[in-house]
């Protein structure tokens, strides 16, 4: 969609950025400072209402969701770095429903065995836990100490609310503590118990996957691996060893920083330090990850954005943080999706990983939408490090679509 706007001078269009987070938004200042070609306006302070403060002379805008002009992206006056309804998406039930919807039209494609077995629940009343357990019998029935389940609140993300359990008991107590009532809507995933473990630790994989317009969707091929930092155990209260948020984590320095933020592509060199393959062996096995991963990536926005809880728009684009694992056989597992990725998690040893994933955006899009504001030509190639992994060649066709 060719970008139209009012000018905010005789030759230049205004950019709009309103960002709470201050790792983003200079890395957003800076990408723009490349563009002289754009008039800048940095929201400020008094932004922090849940109102938006973009000014109507404004093109493009890069905005915490809340505070987005809606009214007039969705009139086609507005370009935006987010989609209206994306919940289809970034809700974990609504993901775990499409998803298995989607594998079962499609029983041959990667997502029928890519997703672990994801249960909905819902608990209105905690008198009547054993009753809403019925609509779970997987759960319910479950194998004391043989079976692994995940429970996370549907909407939260960071970790908040989950617990890891192999006891039905666990699980019963989680819910009749105080505070778990208020939370309605959960989602009960198969835990992946047997992870691939690198010196003794979990990890999983943040893939940063860039959808743009109605639709294509890219993923960066800088991929982070997020480890703990304890051990992996079999007890599974100890969730320091279990779940890999770096907000989790909490690294109080570089060193520790480094301990928990790496890339996949310095994962072969740690495999073949611990002797689990030479470094030629565990490079092929890390590139077929990155396939399975991009694969399943592209399958899952197949499958969200023909429901009508995913509006893909001509004039919007989004960053959102993939995660998924790797077990102790190579197979990669997609667990969710988030919007407004945390892109401080990647750490100042790894900024140019963010640095990329912008510029790669504002290539792919904004730079597209308005050539009259793009860089000198040449200016680097944070495009070519963005893999195509899908397409819908028509918005109106849901039909039409192919995976790259």
């Amino acid at each position: 969609m060719q970008g139209r706007c009012a000018a905010a001078s005789a030759t230049r269009p205004l950019f709009h950025v309103d960002l709470d987070c201050p790792f983003l938004r200079a890395v957003v200042l800076q990408a723009l400072a490349r563009r002289p070609g754009w008039a800048v306006q940095e929201a400020g302070p008094a932004a922090a209402a849940e109102e938006s403060s973009c000014p109507a002379e404004a093109c493009c805008s890069w905005a915490e969701y809340e505070r987005i002009d809606w009214a007039r992206v969705l009139g086609g006056n507005l370009h935006t770095t987010a989609y209206c309804v994306r919940k289809g998406l970034i809700r974990k039930s609504q993901f775990a429903y499409h998803t298995r919807k989607w594998a079962a039209k499609h029983p041959q494609g990667c997502l029928a065995g890519g997703v672990p077995e994801t249960l909905l629940f819902e608990m209105w009343d905690s008198e009547y836990l054993d009753e809403a357990l019925a609509d779970a019998f997987e759960v319910r029935d479950m194998v004391d100490g043989v079976d692994w389940w995940i429970l996370k609140p549907s909407m939260t993300n960071q970790a908040r609310g989950i617990l890891v359990f192999n006891r039905l008991e666990q699980l019963k107590a989680a819910l009749l503590e105080d505070g778990a009532e208020d939370v309605r809507e959960w989602v009960l995933q198969r835990y992946i118990h047997r992870p691939l473990l690198v010196q003794g630790r979990k990890f999983h994989l943040r893939m940063y996957a860039l959808a743009v317009g109605a639709l294509s969707v890219y993923v960066f091929t800088d991929v982070l691996t997020l480890f703990s930092m304890e051990a992996y155990s079999d007890d599974p209260t100890a969730l320091a060893s279990h779940l890999t948020n770096t907000c989790r984590q909490a690294p109080l320095d570089a060193e520790q920083e480094a301990a928990c933020v790496g890339l996949l592509s310095a994962l072969p060199a740690r495999l073949a330090a611990q002797g689990t393959a030479s470094v030629g062996e565990a490079s092929a096995r890390c590139e077929r990850v990155f396939a399975d991963c991009a694969a399943l990536v592209g399958e899952c926005f197949a499958a969200v954005s023909s429901e009508l809880s995913f509006l893909a728009l001509p004039n919007a684009l989004e960053l959102f943080g993939m995660d998924l694992l790797v077990d102790q056989d190579w197979r990669v597992w997609l667990l969710e999706a988030n919007a407004e990725p945390d892109f401080v998690q990647t750490g100042e040893a790894l900024r140019g990983v963010v640095d990329g994933v912008v510029e790669g955006a504002f290539q792919l899009a904004v730079d597209r939408w308005f050539p009259q504001a793009q860089p000198p030509t040449g200016y680097g190639a944070a495009a070519a490090r963005f893999v195509k992994v899908f397409e819908r060649q028509d918005p109106r066709a849901h039909g039409r679509m192919s995976f790259q």
